[in-house]
């Protein structure tokens, strides 16, 4: 192995090595498998868990009181168009920037 290796990274794994041309080779970690029980936020259930607890803690601070199932889901519903205009606007800033 020619890859200089970091001996521990929390919540990675060393899985291999990229060989580069000239002989040179770089390290290769994936993250590890939770072991909390919980999902990767890497799949989807994992990262709509994750949207979901935010969008609770949003209304929670918010509310001053726990929120519904159904207050969850709208928050969840507006967060989601919130993304959807912000990257529409991202996207129509980069055509103007193209023409100019």
């Amino acid at each position: 192995m020619n890859a200089p290796q970091i001996e521990e990274i929390p919540g990675m794994t060393f899985t291999g090595e990229f060989n580069r041309f000239r002989g040179q080779s770089l390290p290769v970690y994936a993250p590890k498998e939770p072991t909390s029980g919980r999902p990767s936020i890497n799949t989807l259930e994992g990262w709509n868990l994750h949207r979901h607890e935010l969008a609770e803690r949003d209304l929670l601070r918010a509310l001053h009181r726990q929120p519904t199932e159904a207050e969850i889901t709208e928050e969840m519903v507006r967060n989601e168009a919130l993304a959807a205009a912000t990257a529409a606007r991202a996207d129509s800033d980069q055509e103007t920037i193209r023409h100019e």
